[in-house]
């Protein structure tokens, strides 16, 4: 049976029509494998960033541990040393805006309670906020203090670089001894979007507080502006600016002026 030219005309425009709706359903099976393998490889991604996470934490938690047990063993090296009359070095002073809490919350405070040791910033100081693995945190600027100091809890987001320390403690109001743990480093992302590398002295008593010291602003020739409310210096030839703010009034606490004792030899 031979088809006429209608016929054939029909028949092509059903051919082409059923082209065309087997074109689209291969497109969104070929579209949805996509997704669907965009929405593993986003899974794996994630899991993978999770488990970096959880390996960060757990190596920056032993470091702490090893540098609190090397600070162990440099207090039992002092202990022993005291008791053979070893003679003591000359000092150097190191002095550090620290404000000394009486106590915390309704616990009585005694000269054996680390409670006892715990300081924080004064709260005059020019203060700024730092983002540290998707924290953000305040950091603040002593420039009368000679070395970069932060508390324990600061290790969880940064890194050890080494145990030796340019002191071995500070020493607080009322002879209070603060050990000095070890060095650690930052990478801080400030308020536009850059990062800015600290390392800071880790200080076994004073848990919160960073204080950002001479070193730091001698070291990249800082400069702080109280008119603008900046600290400026300038790194690879582009011009860094760490903005902070003051606030006046009275402290919450005693001013300590501490001063970090230089290593024994």
């Amino acid at each position: 049976m031979t088809m006429n030219g209608g016929d054939v005309m029909k028949t092509s425009v059903a051919a082409v029509r059923l082209a065309r709706r087997q074109a689209r359903r291969q497109r969104k099976r070929d579209g949805a494998k996509r997704a669907q393998a965009r929405k593993k490889a986003a899974a794996r991604e994630q899991e993978q960033q999770r488990l970096d996470s959880d390996e960060l934490v757990r190596r920056r938690q032993a470091d702490a541990d090893e540098a609190l047990r090397e600070l162990e063993d440099r207090r039992q090296r002092r202990a022993e040393a005291r008791c053979v009359d070893e003679p003591a070095q000359p000092l150097e002073p190191v002095r550090v805006s620290l404000v000394q809490r009486a106590s915390r919350g309704t616990e009585e405070v005694t000269s054996n309670d680390d409670d006892a040791t715990y300081v924080e910033a004064d709260d005059g100081l020019p203060t700024a906020t730092m983002g540290l693995s998707g924290v953000q945190r305040t950091v603040k600027l002593d420039s009368g203090a000679r070395y970069t100091v932060a508390g324990t809890n600061w290790v969880a987001y940064g890194d050890l670089v080494s145990c030796t320390a340019p002191v071995d403690f500070v020493e607080g109001i009322g002879g209070l001894l603060l050990d000095v743990v070890g060095v650690w480093r930052f990478v801080m992302m400030k308020v536009f979007g850059e990062t800015v590398t600290v390392d800071a002295c880790i200080i076994k008593g004073c848990e919160d507080e960073f204080l950002i010291g001479i070193d730091f602003m001698r070291s990249h020739e800082a400069v702080m502006d109280f008119r603008e409310n900046e600290l400026r210096y300038r790194e690879n030839e582009r011009l860094v600016v760490i903005p902070f703010r003051t606030v006046e009034g009275p402290t919450s606490g005693h001013i300590a002026a501490v001063r970090g004792r230089g290593r024994r030899t």
